[in-house]
Order: C-alpha cells, then sequence, then structure tokens
C-alpha cells in the first residue's frame, strides 16, 4: 500500500529483548515445577480437560533450548514501525505495527486484524498513515469484531473481510433450513464451544487482574494457558509446531502484553454470563467478503450469512485451517483475500 503523505510518520524499529531479560526468563522457567500427576491432566493425552502435562514437560525442555535471538532476527526481517496516536478520551497511544508499502498509486490499503481492541484507534492509525482516503479492514478473532465496528462506524473503511462470523440472534442459531450435513456439525460444534470451551473469556473478562498477574508470574504457567489454544484451535489435521508455539508465548511473555491483552474480554464475558449472543454494528452495505475455515470454533453457515447480510459479495469455504487461519495456511489466507478485493474493488471509491 502506498499513502498520501502521513500525518505523522511512523518511526522505523527493531526488536531486542535485553539479554537480563533472557537470563530471567531462563532462571523462570528452568525452576518452574510440573505439577503434580492427576487424571485429568494424564488422562492418555486426552485434552477435554485442558493442557496435558506429558506435553507440558516436553515443551517445557524444548522451550529451554529455543534460540530467541533466532526468532528476534526473523521478526525484524520484516519491517516493524511505532507510532503515535492521539485519541481524544485517552491521550497518547504508543501503537505498533508491521507495515508493507507498495510502490504502485493505485494499490489499496489493507489493515490486518486479530486481537487488537480498539475500533476507533485503528482507524485513527489509517488516517495518521495518510490513508483517510479509504482503506479496507480484514480481521480474524477480535479483529472480526473491529473490522465489523470499522465498516459501520467510520467512512474511511470501504469493505470488510473476515474469518471469524458468529450468529448475530438465538433465533438464527435455531435454524437448520438451508445449510448442508456438513455445515449442521459446524454448528453443533459451535455450540459445544460456546459451553465447554470458552471458561477462559469469562476468567479474562470478569476476573483479568488475577489471571493476568499469575500469568506474569511464570513463564510456564503462560505457556499452559495460552499454549492451550494454539492446540486446540488450529485444524488438527495440520498442527502448528512446537517452535511456532513456543515463539508465540515467548513474544508474549518479553513483552509484557498478556495482562495488557484481554480488553475485549469485558464485553463479551458480559453477554457470555447472561447467556447471551454477542454483537456488533455492523455495515449491510459495504462491500462484505467471508472465509470459512473448516476447524474455525465460531462460524455461520452461508444461508445464515447471506440472509443476515445482503452485502455478502464474497464467501469462501476452505478445505483446511482453522482459528489462526493466517498462521495456518498462510498462502490460501492470501487468496481469499486476493479474491475479495478483486470482486470489492470496482465497489469501493476512494475520496
Amino acid at each position: 500500500m502506498i499513502s498520501q503523505v502521513p500525518i505523522s510518520p511512523p518511526r522505523e524499529v527493531n526488536l531486542h529483548v535485553s539479554d537480563s531479560k533472557i537470563k530471567e526468563f531462563t532462571s523462570l522457567l528452568s525452576s518452574s515445577k510440573i505439577g503434580p500427576e492427576t487424571w485429568y491432566n494424564n488422562n492418555n493425552n486426552n485434552t477435554d480437560f485442558g493442557t496435558t502435562r506429558d506435553w507440558l514437560a516436553k515443551a517445557k525442555d524444548s522451550w529451554l533450548d529455543l534460540d530467541w535471538r533466532n526468532q528476534e532476527d526473523r521478526i525484524n526481517s520484516f519491517p516493524n514501525f511505532n507510532t503515535t496516536i492521539n485519541d481524544v478520551d485517552i491521550g497518547p497511544v504508543n501503537i505498533h505495527f508491521v507495515g508493507l508499502y507498495s510502490s504502485r498509486r493505485d494499490a489499496l490499503p489493507l489493515l490486518f486484524l486479530h486481537g487488537w481492541p480498539a475500533a476507533r484507534l485503528m482507524n485513527e492509525l489509517m488516517i495518521t498513515l495518510g490513508f483517510g482516503s479509504g482503506y479496507v479492514a480484514q480481521g480474524g478473532d477480535i479483529g472480526s469484531f473491529i473490522a465489523r465496528i470499522l465498516s459501520a462506524t467510520y467512512p474511511q473503511c470501504k469493505a470488510f473481510h473476515i474469518n471469524m462470523l458468529a450468529p448475530s440472534s438465538q433465533e438464527e442459531m435455531l435454524t437448520t433450513a438451508n445449510i448442508t450435513e456438513e455445515e449442521s456439525q459446524h454448528v453443533q460444534r459451535m455450540l459445544k464451544f460456546s459451553a465447554t470451551g470458552s471458561s477462559y473469556l469469562l476468567e479474562h473478562g470478569l476476573r483479568p487482574s488475577t489471571i493476568g498477574l499469575v500469568l506474569s508470574s511464570s513463564p510456564l504457567a503462560m505457556l499452559a494457558w495460552i499454549g492451550e489454544k494454539f492446540l486446540e484451535w488450529p485444524d488438527s489435521r495440520y498442527p502448528l509446531t512446537l517452535d511456532t508455539i513456543l515463539t508465540m508465548v515467548s513474544f508474549y511473555w518479553y513483552t509484557d502484553t498478556f495482562p495488557r491483552s484481554m480488553y475485549p474480554y469485558r464485553a463479551l464475558a458480559g453477554s457470555a454470563a447472561a447467556d447471551e449472543l454477542f454483537s456488533v454494528p455492523t455495515s449491510k452495505e459495504k462491500p462484505f467478503g467471508y472465509s470459512v475455515f473448516p476447524a474455525e470454533n465460531i462460524l455461520l453457515p452461508k444461508a445464515w450469512a447471506e440472509k443476515a447480510y445482503p452485502n455478502l459479495v464474497f464467501y469462501k469455504r476452505n478445505d483446511k485451517g482453522g482459528h489462526f487461519a493466517a498462521l495456518e495456511q498462510p498462502n490460501t489466507f492470501l487468496q481469499n483475500v486476493e479474491e475479495f478485493l478483486t470482486i470489492a474493488r470496482p465497489l469501493i471509491r476512494l475520496e
């Protein structure tokens, strides 16, 4: 993408974790005790009850051998930037992002989101970078909600594509007409996830202080908690490598991100505790694309999506991939986004 003159040019940065912080991490991890064996954590590697003791013990040994500097070099091989957004309510906010800038004058700006919680700040970021004439938002997980809010709230967001889409009403979930047998199975899995796989959401949203302090005291505790999701949520036919999981959790640890990453769960937990579906404003006019990855925990059958969103111009069902689609199947994910843009581009008017 190529911007107009930025309001505030971003600062290019490199990630560098201090030697002392790496030494502290190694000391904490080395001295961390693996909890006692129980029926729950050693039930023939059954993950229905969460992370298993055997996996955690093996992962700990591998983590001690992980060369963080190699991972750091890989992260720094991409252009990383910092910029400051002056928010009207909370004042200056420092935002880190990875940005690839196109040399083409007609390039369409794309904002990729996964977990960033603030639509207002993301829109202001794009304006600050010089993309106030228009951009397209793409999101998964919390980012899917942010992309939807951007589409409904800000004129600068011209179109949106997401890879996680939840039903907007209880009535919708009871409708089985016009859905395939495979989609019906996906709906049942979604209901099971809501009943048995979302307890973390309540903990994050209702007791963020407690879980934030607990996991910030021990890298092994953080690995058990976050690692569970990297084990369960991808497509089980194509699991993430252990090195990938360890690198992701290392990033949380070294940047002290986890305690600050739970803000969006405040809204989600309120709905979950009341047994209500969480919904956000979503444009029914701007071009909308939806990619389905079969192992995603939360998804919407095509007939439901078409009924709820008359602006759905792109729907693609993929044959592999899960919740972390961009991480699991990056080439397929990118192809989906490019196919959506081919359809949406003629419908977008940049101002």
